[in-house]
C-alpha cells in the first residue's frame, strides 16, 4: 500500500506540474526562424508569378532597414551620403527609392543626412547613366563607377546590388502545413558605403530576409502542437491514475 500511495502522489504531482506549465505558458518556445537559405530555392519569374512581387518588396525593405540600422550605429567619418541606383532592382527602382527614403528617415535627429539629386543635375545625370549601364555589368562596385562621382559634392556614396530573389519552399505533408514553413520569398541585398573623395570602402554587408506567402493549405500552428503534447501527457497520466484508483477500490472490496 505504501508503494501504491507513493505512486499516486508522484502521478498527482506530475499532473499538477503539467497543468501549471500549460497555464503559465512557461513552455520553451521553438527558436524563431532565421533568415538563412532554405531548401528547394529557385529564382522567381515575376511574369509568371506576379503575386510574388509584393512579398519580394517586403523582404527587400526589411533587409534594407536592417542594413541602415547597423550602418548608422557605426559612427563613421563621412556624414553626408548619396544613394546610387541599386543593381538588379525591381519594379522601376523600388529598392533604390526605399533605401533613400529609409536612410533619410533614420538619419533624422542624427549627424547623418541624405544628399539627393533634387538640386544637383550632375548627380541626377550620373544616376541615370548608372541605371542603364548596370543592366549588363556584373560589378557595380568597381572603382571606375566611384571615380565618376568625384564631381558630386558629397562625402559618401551608398552602392548596392540585389544578389538574389528566390522562391523558397519547404516540404509539407498532404494538405497540412506547419506554421512558419511553406512557400515564401527570400531577398538578398548587398550594400556598401564608400568615401567619395578616396573611393575607400567604409563598411558593407549582405542582408537576407524572407517573407512567407499566404497558403491555401490548412496551417497547423506550432503552439497547437506544443499545447497538444502537454495536455495529451496530462490526459494519459490522469487515465493511468484513474485506472490505479479503480484497481485499489476493487482490491479493497474483495472479501478477506
Amino acid at each position: 500500500m505504501k508503494a501504491t500511495a507513493f505512486l499516486l502522489i508522484a502521478l498527482l504531482t506530475g499532473v499538477t506540474l503539467t497543468a501549471q506549465t500549460a497555464g503559465t505558458g512557461k513552455v520553451v518556445a521553438p527558436a524563431a526562424p532565421t533568415d538563412t537559405a532554405l531548401p528547394e530555392i529557385k529564382r522567381i519569374d515575376f511574369k509568371s508569378d506576379p503575386h510574388a512581387m509584393e512579398f519580394a518588396k517586403q523582404a527587400g525593405a526589411q533587409a534594407i532597414r536592417a542594413w541602415i540600422g547597423e550602418f548608422l550605429g557605426k559612427q563613421l567619418g563621412p556624414k553626408n551620403y548619396a544613394v546610387l541606383p541599386i543593381r538588379g532592382d525591381i519594379d522601376g527602382g523600388y529598392f533604390s527609392e526605399t533605401l533613400s527614403s529609409e536612410f533619410a528617415n533614420a538619419a533624422l535627429g542624427t549627424e547623418y543626412s541624405l544628399y539627393t539629386s533634387a538640386n544637383d543635375p550632375i548627380l541626377e545625370t550620373l544616376n541615370n547613366e548608372l541605371m542603364v549601364a548596370t543592366e549588363d555589368r556584373e560589378d557595380i562596385f568597381d572603382q571606375s563607377t566611384i571615380q565618376k562621382y568625384n564631381r558630386v559634392n558629397v562625402q559618401g556614396l551608398i552602392i548596392g546590388r540585389v544578389t538574389g530573389i528566390h522562391l523558397v519552399q519547404l516540404p509539407t505533408k498532404g494538405g497540412i502545413q506547419i506554421e512558419g514553413e511553406g512557400r515564401g520569398v527570400q531577398v538578398r541585398i548587398l550594400l556598401r558605403a564608400y568615401e567619395n573623395s578616396t573611393g575607400r570602402i567604409l563598411w558593407g554587408g549582405e542582408r537576407i530576409f524572407s517573407v512567407a506567402m499566404p497558403t491555401e493549405q490548412f496551417v497547423v500552428k506550432r503552439s497547437w502542437l506544443i499545447n497538444g503534447a502537454i495536455y495529451g501527457a496530462g490526459a494519459i497520466a490522469l487515465l493511468l491514475l484513474l485506472f490505479i484508483l479503480h484497481r485499489m477500490l476493487l482490491s479493497s472490496n474483495r472479501p478477506r
